[in-house]
């Protein structure tokens, strides 16, 4: 954003970019949405395992940092529209993994404690340093059992 841009301005530009991501990780699809942005095959599609569904979270974690190294170098090949999309896809990705982990847990559990709430994904982002605590979570949350 240009520097003139006063800050409640630019904070409420974020704040309805956070919201548009969100909304897109809510109505994520695996089956519509995930062939169209890396690789995977018909049976990964199906598979909804946690060792699946991590698999799928680091493909879309390289794709990401592809896009941004494009968007960095000014790429003629960069799309934003790839990189929004890229993001929700893995958020949603990451909802679905919550979810997977919750439920083989006993209910009340210690996953409560450490995990986020998967319609507060907003707080780990798309930044390498907010996943590597997302996946701490998990690898602590999966040892606790």
């Amino acid at each position: 954003m240009p520097k003139h841009v006063s800050p409640s301005r630019r904070i409420r530009a974020e704040r309805r970019f956070a919201t548009m991501l969100e909304d897109g990780a809510a109505r994520y699809e695996r089956w519509r949405h995930l062939p169209r942005l890396v690789r995977v095959e018909f049976v990964e599609l199906d598979d909804f395992s946690e060792s699946c569904t991590r698999a799928i979270l680091d493909r879309l974690g390289r794709a990401i940092a592809q896009e941004r190294r494009r968007a960095r170098a000014g790429h003629w090949a960069y799309d934003a529209n790839r990189h929004i999309a890229l993001v929700e896809a893995r958020r949603g990705e990451l909802a679905l993994l919550l979810r997977a982990v919750r439920a083989a847990r006993v209910p009340g559990g210690a996953a409560r404690k450490v995990a986020p709430d998967p319609y507060e994904l907003s707080r780990w982002g798309s930044r390498s340093g907010s996943a590597s605590r997302m996946r701490e979570a998990l690898v602590t949350e999966t040892n606790m059992s």
